[in-house]
């Protein structure tokens, strides 16, 4: 068993001088060039006929060609748009529709919109969520600074995973993720999900996915009082863990896809050191106690164990709990045990 211490309207078009797109102005020229771009869009999945389009762009993010439109295929967030000519290799991509809501376990009543940039040329498997989302205006904001597309794509993932103490996974980009995986990226991405929709409306959300999104873009890291509300919010969370996880896994059941989702605890910084998930145990570690009884007089007295531990301990709990599937503090069980032996 494994135990947990607290331890857009306006559309644009460009004129092409050349067969190759040569822009004078900017000094690049792409060579036209056709993508099948697919991807799925998740918060929880989007549903069925919510659409998607996808704008062409150059090396700075200025809209340039034609723009394509779709819609969701089915209720687990699927799109594609065929084989399509695209003037240049950089796109935005922009979602908006109806989706499940894994903190309530239903349908959204609102829709969202989420966004995403990407290289064509790297890669046509683009799925766009919440960290996409996230990343974009910091990603435009580092382009209009200087750096190239690649540049500004890699420093923006190391800080937005780091700004969740989750760096470990900022060699994978974000439009890779998937809540379907299985993986500790798909947990990851449901984590951070549910984190910013917990007690909030859609309409709510929008309104706080707006100013996440300028803080983040401006500066690379969220304010004080944003991070002191994103800890209020894992708190409000933290006893809703397991019906969050199972809110998914249900709901893929229901449209046909069985999926794995792991453990949620462990993709949070419980304890605020900058790091998710070393409060906890991993697999194969364990917690031992010098002694796990004591002979205690009737008259009481100070005793000390040692315990040992991989992980800090933490005698008293770093977040309201009251979720039973959650195990016992170190210290309720060797209250519970001395008093047993006492009476």
């Amino acid at each position: 068993m494994k135990l947990r211490l607290y331890i857009g309207g306006l559309v644009a078009f460009s004129v092409l001088f050349s067969s190759c797109g040569k822009d004078s102005e900017k000094g690049e020229s792409f060579e036209p060039h056709t993508y099948n771009v697919s991807g799925k869009v998740e918060k929880g999945p989007f549903v069925s006929g919510s659409t998607i389009t996808i704008q062409p762009m150059d090396s700075k993010l200025q809209v340039r060609g034609d723009f394509y439109s779709s819609t969701i295929q089915d209720d687990m967030g699927n799109f594609s748009f065929g084989s399509k000519l695209f003037e240049a290799p950089y796109a935005e991509l922009t979602a908006n529709g109806y989706f499940f809501n894994e903190v309530e376990g239903e349908l959204s009543s609102g829709t969202l919109s989420l966004r995403a940039l990407v290289d064509l040329s790297d890669k046509t498997t683009v799925n766009v969520n919440v960290l996409t989302h996230l990343k974009y205006q910091r990603v435009q904001r580092l382009v209009e600074g200087g750096m190239s597309f690649k540049e500004a794509n890699t420093q923006a993932q190391k800080e937005l995973f780091t700004a969740f103490g989750l760096q470990r996974y900022e060699d994978k980009d974000a439009s890779s993720f998937s809540i379907i995986g299985g993986t500790d990226e798909s947990a990851a991405l449901i984590a951070i999900s549910s984190l910013l929709i917990v007690d909030r409306s859609e309409a709510a959300l929008t309104e706080y996915l707006a100013k996440l999104c300028k803080e983040f873009g401006d500066n690379g890291a969220f304010t004080e009082s944003t991070r002191q509300q994103m800890k209020e919010g894992r708190n409000a969370l933290a006893g809703q863990l397991s019906a969050v996880r199972n809110h998914v896994i249900d709901r893929y059941e229901e449209i046909g896809l069985p999926i794995e989702v792991k453990e949620l605890a462990y993709f949070f910084d419980w304890d605020n050191d900058g790091v998710a998930g070393n409060e906890t145990l991993q697999e194969g570690q364990t917690v031992t106690l010098e002694t796990t009884e004591l002979q205690v007089p009737n008259q009481g007295g100070n005793y000390t164990i040692k315990i040992t531990s991989p992980v800090p301990v933490y005698l008293e709990p770093l977040i309201s709990e009251d979720d039973e599937s959650y195990p016992p503090l170190i210290s309720e069980i060797i209250f519970l045990r001395i008093f047993m032996r006492a009476w």
